[in-house]
């Protein structure tokens, strides 16, 4: 129990270091623009729509990205609007327009869609920002039970023993739950945003072509070296352009 504990410690710390990262300095501002790019998007401005919400696209807002996905769309872009739901869908996982949105991407894309196991898809119905504030609650839920299971009289100890049942089966789903969407993070994926684009045997133009790639196909970062990114793709490794591709970990 004191290993559950500490854990739930270091999750409430970790919500703490979140909250403080996402505020940004004007939030006013922020709506303002978020406004004028949405009244842009209703008038078929789409150019100066997307103008607007990629002044505001580094606040981590699933509505942010959502929007920026249609308007990418409207303008023929479906790498970068299939990333920007992407993006979207870690904000809020549980949302069919974003679903549907991914799924018309996927066959317009020809992607390939892959078979994600049940058991797996059981641990991602809560996005991270929720998973550390239900976390942290049942922590607190915890606390409590800790300390009347300490002072109470045998006859309520009977009932706090029964939310053992409860409260721990609880924890421990979005415990796991928390450690897959870290898992997701790390992974440092990003979706290829040209029609095609060229992975190289190295960092450079000039070098050899190794295998080429499609728009909207995935791929999982490795590391950055100034405007070129090492790539890994079904197991294969080489370097592309930053230009080629749209990240779409947000954390």
């Amino acid at each position: 129990m004191k290993k559950t504990l500490i854990i739930a410690a270091l999750i409430s710390f970790i919500s703490l270091k979140v909250n403080a990262e996402v505020n940004f300095d004007d939030k006013i501002q922020a709506q303002n623009i978020f406004e004028n790019a949405n009244k842009y998007y209703k008038e078929k401005k789409y150019e100066k729509a997307l103008e607007n919400y990629k002044i505001i696209e580094h606040i981590d807002n699933a509505y942010i990205f959502y929007n920026l996905g249609n308007t990418y769309l409207k303008l023929g872009q479906n790498g970068y609007a299939l990333s920007n739901y992407l993006k979207a869908k870690q904000l809020l996982p549980r949302e069919n327009k974003i679903d549907k949105n991914i799924k018309y991407l996927d066959e317009k894309l020809n992607r390939e869609e892959k078979s994600i196991d049940i058991f797996y898809k059981i641990f991602k119905v809560f996005s991270f920002t929720e998973l550390i504030i239900i976390s942290s609650l049942i922590w607190i839920l915890i606390f409590i039970y800790l300390l009347i299971k300490r002072f109470s009289s045998n006859k309520l100890k009977i009932y706090t023993n029964i939310t053992n049942f409860v409260l721990i089966p609880i924890f421990t789903y979005f415990l796991i739950s928390l450690i897959f969407k870290l898992y997701d993070f790390e992974q440092n994926k990003a979706i290829v945003i040209t029609q095609e684009a060229e992975v190289k045997i190295s960092n450079n133009n000039d070098d050899i072509t190794l295998f080429k790639l499609k728009e909207g196909q995935e791929v999982k970062i490795i590391e950055q070296i100034d405007n070129w990114f090492k790539i890994n793709f079904e197991d294969n490794k080489g370097w592309i352009s930053k230009n080629s591709i749209n990240k779409i970990s947000i954390l």
